[in-house]
């Protein structure tokens, strides 16, 4: 049963009970029979070939959610205004004056732009409830200023495409969104410097899949950060003090392969890390070798180190009762060894991968 036929057969069932419709990937014009949905809150329409939105989707006086991302076929929706109660948006924009448009939707806390937009106007500030905005694939130059004009902004995720930001206009920009609490950043060529201190108010910071090969230390004056992502880089090390994040819960530095990033200082200070949840060092074709002393992140409890160079582990890890997941294949483990790890795991009830 295709995926039109399911939401066909649910709408039939009880049209008053659907809360939600999606039709991503959809080829086809939205059924009539949505418009006996009146309860509808979200509809998902994303990276579909639908060419019109009829008009009954304006009169679905409970619609919060709609996203129609990536609809490269779809005729721009002149009358957005109507649609009074949406608070989230996921629109596909071929010009300003779309943006234009948007910005008239105040009631907006939830924002996503696909498309061919090079910059944002003035009005963009009338969105002062926003809370989340990401540009996804935008070919943007400059971090659009006017975001700073944006009180609420809590998170934001940014992907330029083929096209590449400037990380001294990034700063400037977004050093004074007070509220700012999460960033996602890919852009090619980034070239982080110590002015990521400038960002002090970050809980969260995702710089994953951007070809870095320096990490400043100033990442660690981030007193604030929670979660730190620098995945799918190419790292060459890491720099010391990153023990300086003691609030830190969620590090990713996986598939930094390309020349097999030096952990050295990251496992001298691991176990300063004491509120560390998950640590994300798969695919990193360097690591030798975990510290005795790892049994001192008595709060970790998702470890990845698959594709690396661990001949063995250390004794402490098997005092490590409270973690819930142990990623270690592809590490040339002796099978008595791994043989232990499973029986350790078995009883402990940790979801183990070895071998």
């Amino acid at each position: 049963m295709s995926k039109l036929e399911q939401n066909l057969k649910k709408i039939a069932k009880d049209p008053l009970a659907i809360r939600a419709l999606h039709f991503e990937g959809y080829d086809d014009e939205i059924p009539k029979q949505v418009a006996q949905c009146i309860n509808l809150e979200k509809l998902d329409i994303a990276y579909s070939d639908i060419s019109k939105i009829p008009q009954f989707v304006s009169e679905l006086a409970k619609l919060k959610s709609f996203n129609f991302c990536g609809c490269r076929d779809l005729d721009w929706i002149s009358n957005l205004v109507e649609y009074p109660a949406l608070t989230s948006l996921g629109a596909h924009c071929k010009s300003i004056a779309h943006v234009e448009q948007i910005a008239e939707l105040t009631q907006l806390e939830h924002l996503t732009i696909t498309g061919n937009v090079h910059q944002f106007s003035q009005n963009f500030s009338q969105l002062k409830n926003l809370q989340s905005l990401e540009l996804f694939a935008l070919p943007i130059k400059t971090l659009p200023k006017v975001l700073a004009e944006l009180p609420n902004l809590k998170i934001l995720s940014v992907n330029t495409g083929d096209v590449s930001l400037d990380f001294d206009q990034v700063v400037d920009v977004l050093r004074d969104c007070e509220k700012l609490s999460a960033l996602k950043l890919v852009t090619p060529k980034l070239t982080l410097n110590q002015r990521i201190a400038e960002l002090s108010q970050l809980e969260k910071l995702d710089l994953s899949g951007n070809g870095l090969e320096h990490m400043p230390d100033a990442v660690y004056q981030l007193h604030n950060l929670t979660e730190l992502d620098l995945g799918m880089n190419q790292l060459r090390s890491i720099p010391k003090g990153i023990g300086q994040l003691s609030k830190l819960q969620v590090l990713k530095l996986n598939s930094n392969w390309r020349y097999k990033v030096q952990l050295n200082n990251l496992m001298n200070e691991l176990h300063q890390l004491k509120h560390l949840k998950t640590l994300h060092l798969w695919s990193c074709q360097s690591l030798k070798q975990l510290p005795e002393n790892i049994c001192a992140c008595t709060a970790l409890q998702a470890l990845d180190v698959d594709n690396n160079l661990l001949k063995d582990v250390p004794e402490s890890l098997y005092h490590m009762h409270w973690l819930k997941k142990l990623r270690l294949s592809t590490n040339p483990i002796a099978p008595a060894t791994q043989q232990r790890l499973q029986d350790w795991a078995t009883l402990h009830e940790i979801r183990l991968s070895i071998g």
